[in-house]
């Protein structure tokens, strides 16, 4: 069976316009200085604990979508059809109280069909990797494990990493590579 994986926040979910809302903060990527930095929680010098506390289950899933989620849910599925990829998410647990229970949730209201297939990671993604198995993330480190570990990783554009932007175009272009 060959599977291709969605990360969830920041590929589908705005983490990031929660996680300012919640902490009261404005969006630290309209500063250039915080481009390609991937930890809110850094760049806002807060402590891990601090930083997650407020991450409730309703936090999660009353989170909205990024702009481009239903663009690249339509592209990975279209992809996954033609090529005999089944789709799947696979997320990390936040350090929230009903961290888990929210990310079901909410993909129970936006993506159902997604919901159905929702894996969870407490550790590196790279353990899902094989060379029939594609990620797609938005960030550079699950992207390098994977591909170490002998997956197919695709990084999705967004201003907190390498690619510093959020750029739809780039990742289909590095989507249809994989055709």
């Amino acid at each position: 069976m060959k599977f291709i994986f969605l990360d969830a926040d920041g590929i589908l979910v705005d983490a990031v316009k929660g996680f300012c809302k919640v902490h009261n903060k404005t969006n630290p990527y309209n500063d250039p200085d915080n481009l390609g930095k991937h930890n809110l929680d850094e760049i806002w010098r807060m402590s891990k604990q601090d930083f997650w506390k407020p991450c409730d289950q309703n936090f999660w899933e009353t989170l909205e979508p990024m702009s481009d989620s239903g663009l690249i849910y339509e592209a990975v599925s279209g992809f996954a059809y033609n090529n005999g990829y089944t789709m799947a998410v696979l997320t990390k647990s936040g350090l929230g109280q009903g961290c888990l229970q929210g990310k079901k949730n909410w993909f129970d209201r936006h993506f159902p069909k997604l919901s159905k297939n929702f894996w969870v990671g407490f550790g590196s993604k790279a353990v899902c990797a094989s060379p029939n198995n594609i990620l797609i993330d938005d960030y550079d480190k699950n992207i390098a494990e994977f591909n170490t570990c002998g997956g197919t990783g695709i990084l999705v554009p967004r201003p907190w990493n390498a690619d510093k932007e959020h750029n739809f175009e780039k990742f289909i272009e590095r989507l249809t590579v994989y055709k």
